[in-house]
């Protein structure tokens, strides 16, 4: 409390404060040393007889270097330069219990919308007129305990200034005793805590702001670790993946591999030894256009790759010419490869057919040549298939027939044959015995010709195998015998 400077300002002893203010000389010297706590009464009586507002003893002076005054001169006038007049949120306040006459502080009317000088009503009608109508029972009850003898502590209350906007205030009131110690009056303290309410509001509501962004940063965290979990989990799934496959494709005797989206070969099988590697080590982590060659990759291979690497099944035949193999055949195909949606990468499958494209090619080169001399034959030749539809016809059945090859193989060389050799055959046939004895077989058929005569057709049909020795169909030549047909009649 700075007691001690006031009392200099006013001029007073410690005695003159102590006889004004009704307390004790030790109480006061007490108080000036620091070495008491004051009572709420004691420090009413005090500023009282100071003839300022009780807010003022706890009010400081702005010190100099040294603790000396700021503004130089002695101590008092120095104080007296920095005082506040009064603290516009706190004011003082006495009422008698008696008569209910009341008296208000500077301050205390200032908070409240009024000048010094201004009339005030009763302090009934003041009650009624400035303490919000909710709040009125509570202070009713809290002047029925003051005239008890009871203090009041921090009392809430919403009070109307003169202009009507609302404040927020708590009151300290304590009660004066005449000798016989009955209740006289009370001196009281009004703190404006509008402001104090206000900033509790705002801090609680950065407070809720603050725990709310917490909540949900810690919600987003969690569901980044949630999805970094996944993540993870996926990862390793697709590592046990890879470690399977690259185990298959290891394996495989045809060209197989995995390839990710830059091209790089991540598993290769034992067959890429044929590029002349010592071990597959030695291809994993080389880009196609290492291991097969710059032309091959750009020619052949990154087109369709591309496509696959756009989610599609890719196959395709193509001619290579391969580091350490040469020109090769190769049947290609891609398959891409990925996880929840993301293609990582494409499953390479090459097989070498150079052989078997070889092969093929003597076989169509050898059926050329056989439907050339087929062709060229007055006999008529002709094949059948499993199911001993007809396949094929040489031209030679136009000058036997009168049908064209089209004709025949629609169906036209059944309907052509008499009656019984119709019967001849679907016993044949339905017999299934060309499927069952695969040797040669001789028949005579009798047809029309589309001119009307009879021609007799002598048939020798021989089984077709497959690679697996099964029945394939059958090949059959027939000739042109009405003329022996006919000898033979005569004799």
């Amino acid at each position: 409390m700075r007691l001690k400077a006031l009392r200099r300002m006013a001029g007073l002893t410690q005695a003159e404060l102590a006889e004004r203010a009704d307390i004790s000389l030790e109480h006061v010297s007490k108080i000036e040393r620091g070495g008491g706590a004051p009572s709420f009464h004691t420090i009413v009586a005090l500023a009282r007889a100071l003839e300022t507002e009780p807010a003022n003893l706890f009010l400081f002076a702005e010190m100099g270097p040294a603790g000396l005054p700021g503004n130089g001169g002695d101590a008092a006038t120095s104080e007296r330069d920095h005082v506040a007049p009064y603290i516009p949120h706190m004011g003082t306040w006495s009422l008698s219990l008696v008569d209910s006459s009341y008296s208000f502080s500077a301050n205390m009317l200032a908070m409240h919308g009024y000048s010094p000088k201004e009339k005030l009503p009763t302090f009934m009608a003041f009650l009624e007129r400035h303490i919000h109508p909710a709040d009125l029972p509570r202070v009713h009850e809290a002047l029925a305990m003051l005239k008890e003898g009871k203090h009041i502590t921090r009392l809430e209350l919403r009070f109307f200034r003169k202009d009507a906007e609302m404040r927020h205030g708590l009151i300290d009131s304590e009660v004066e005793y005449d000798r016989d110690g009955a209740p006289v009056s009370t001196f009281g303290v009004l703190m404006d805590v509008t402001e104090l309410k206000r900033l509790r509001g705002l801090l609680q509501q950065s407070r809720m702001d603050m725990e709310d962004r917490a909540l949900k940063r810690t919600e987003e965290l969690e569901a980044v670790a949630l999805e970094l979990n996944g993540e993870r989990r996926q990862r390793e799934q697709l590592q046990e993946s890879m470690a399977v496959f690259e185990k298959v494709i290891a394996q495989s005797k045809d060209y197989q591999s995995f390839v990710d989206r830059d091209y790089v070969y991540r598993a290769v099988s034992g067959t890429y030894l044929n590029y002349g590697y010592v071990d597959t080590n030695e291809v994993v982590g080389k880009t196609m256009a290492e291991v097969l060659g710059e032309d091959v990759f750009k020619d052949v291979v990154k087109a369709p790759l591309d496509e696959c690497f756009q989610g599609k099944d890719v196959q395709y035949t193509t001619w290579m010419d391969l580091p350490g193999l040469g020109k090769r055949y190769m049947d290609v195909s891609y398959y891409p490869y990925g996880e929840h949606g993301e293609v990582l990468g494409a499953v390479v499958s090459v097989r070498d057919i150079t052989e078997q494209y070889h092969a093929q090619e003597r076989i169509r080169l050898s059926e050329e040549k056989y439907r050339l001399l087929a062709d060229s034959m007055a006999d008529v030749v002709w094949t059948l298939d499993d199911k001993y539809a007809p396949t094929y016809v040489s031209p030679s059945i136009t000058p036997l027939t009168g049908m064209t090859p089209e004709e025949f193989l629609k169906g036209g060389w059944v309907a052509s044959m008499s009656p019984s050799s119709q019967d001849m055959v679907t016993e044949v046939l339905s017999s299934r015995e060309l499927e069952q004895d695969f040797g040669e077989k001789r028949y005579e058929l009798e047809i029309t010709h589309k001119d009307g005569n009879v021609v007799w057709l002598e048939s020798l049909l021989r089984p077709l195998t497959d690679r697996d020795g099964g029945f394939a169909g059958v090949q059959g030549v027939s000739r042109d015998v009405t003329q022996r047909k006919q000898a033979e009649d005569e004799l």
